[in-house]
């Protein structure tokens, strides 16, 4: 009885000591940071604009592994997320923190980027820690606001099958007013306002607009000024406007080179500004936005967005955009010009017999409505003398001719003038400007009482 007593214990103790190797011996590979103030988020600002972090690896695979840095979320600016935070961004190693394998950023500041390796294990994948400290420079330089951002820090096998371990990190930069409470660049149109509006009335003295560039604060190296025009120029009803329409063209540059001849709006971002070599540059530049001619062009109210980058080392940077709108204001006219500046039809002088007589109207329409028209004209009465005698209607004719007209006339050949109301044309499906001339042509009977003879004509323009 006692030997099966002693014979429970033992197999009790060797499944214990089993288990307990089984945990001894499982899989560690984990990668965790600490921050040098305290709390799981980074925080920098005009005053503390560096700090620490020591990151730590736990293993025993023995195995290689690296540590990988990742920008998930550039730092943005919360009240103008186009602002970036990008190499003012700094982060340096510090020297000796590490045991066994190689720091790889250096003492000194390096701008922060996505994808850089930070460290790499020895052969024998020890565990290791290390420390950092991220920062910013030039901070005088950016524009003041709140900024956040994200980076992750990827612990990555180089010679087995572990899973990647990912911890992310939280960036948070608050940048006082320094007093000056200005940007780096500062970019308005017409007092102030955040909208190109062009109007191609000239008496509205709209068909210009100008864009005022200041520069605030200088840079170390050159540097450049694009815009680009996002989207089309588009109306409420879907029509697009030509790029072409509007050009521009850029003054006041004295110690970088500009845009100085006029130039069209394209989709494809185009440099504006270049400063100098070492950065020096004008403290002020003007834009002059430039309406072409939209006689041609449908009435509406046209939008896009013209947007302004800052571009540094290959490194562009959003700098603010403007709102370009054209107000295309509804045209529809018709101009009426008589050959002899006369605003009746009149045949002077008409003796029997003798050689017929024409008078000639000139009728132009300018239109941008986009849809048909017609012309017509009014006759109340004939062609008659001082005394009312009228002249019979078989010896009054017209016909029209082209001038500058897409749609096909309706009277090429001669026809009788008939009283009341008669259309003269028909413009395109399109409402195409158009302008044409009517002959009116008197022949001279034999029993024509001599004299002057005149007619009142009404012309009308009438949308279809």
């Amino acid at each position: 009885m006692r030997k099966n007593k002693h014979l429970i214990v033992l197999i009790l103790s060797v499944l214990f000591l089993s288990i307990f190797s089984s945990l001894l011996a499982a899989d560690i590979f984990n990668l965790s940071y600490t921050l040098t103030e305290g709390g799981y988020q980074l925080e920098l600002n005009s005053v503390n604009l560096y700090r620490g972090i020591s990151l730590s690896v736990d293993t025993n695979i023995g195995k290689r592994y690296e540590i990988i840095q990742r920008i998930i979320q550039p730092l943005a600016s919360r009240d103008n997320p186009g602002v970036i935070i990008q190499d003012n961004f700094v982060v340096r190693g510090i020297s000796g923190s590490n045991r066994f394998g190689n720091l790889r950023f250096s003492t000194g500041d390096i701008a922060v980027r996505s994808e850089d390796i930070i460290y790499v294990s020895d052969t024998a994948g020890d565990a290791d820690n290390f420390s950092l400290v991220y920062g910013l420079i030039n901070a005088e330089n950016l524009q003041p606001g709140y900024y956040s951002g994200r980076i992750s820090f990827i612990l990555n096998p180089i010679s087995s099958s572990q899973q990647q371990i990912t911890r992310i990190l939280e960036v948070y930069v608050s940048i006082a007013d320094s007093g000056q409470g200005k940007p780096r660049v500062e970019i308005n149109a017409s007092a102030g306002s955040k909208s190109i509006t062009l109007n191609p009335k000239k008496e509205k003295n709209q068909m210009q607009g100008e864009v005022v560039i200041k520069i605030n604060s200088t840079a170390r190296r050159q540097f450049s000024i694009f815009q680009f025009v996002p989207e089309p120029i588009e109306s409420e009803d879907g029509t697009i406007l030509d790029n072409e329409a509007v050009s521009f063209i850029v003054k006041n540059a004295e110690k970088g080179t500009s845009a100085s001849m006029v130039t069209a709006l394209t989709f494809n971002p185009e440099k504006i500004y270049t400063s100098g070599i070492d950065g020096s540059a004008d403290n002020s530049l003007v834009v002059t936005y430039l309406l072409g001619d939209l006689r041609d062009k449908k009435s509406g109210k046209y939008k896009s967005r013209i947007q302004y980058f800052w571009e540094e080392a290959g490194v562009q940077t959003k700098i603010d955009n403007l709102e370009l709108v054209i107000d295309n204001e509804r045209i529809f006219n018709l101009t009426v010009t008589p050959a002899d500046q006369k605003y009746e039809i009149e045949f002077r002088d008409l003796k029997p017999l003798g050689q017929p007589k024409s008078s000639e109207v000139i009728l132009e329409v300018t239109s941008n409505t986009g849809k048909p028209y017609q012309i017509s004209q009014e006759i109340s009465g004939g062609l008659v003398n001082k005394e009312g005698v009228e002249i019979p209607a078989k010896y009054f004719t017209l016909r029209t001719e082209n001038i500058n007209a897409k749609a096909n006339l309706k009277f090429l050949e001669k026809q009788d003038v008939k009283k009341g109301n008669t259309i003269l044309f028909v413009s395109d499906s399109k409402g195409a400007p158009a302008k044409i001339k009517v002959i009116y042509e008197l022949t001279s009977p034999m029993e024509i009482m001599a004299g002057d003879y005149s007619a009142n004509v009404t012309y009308s323009l009438l949308e279809m």
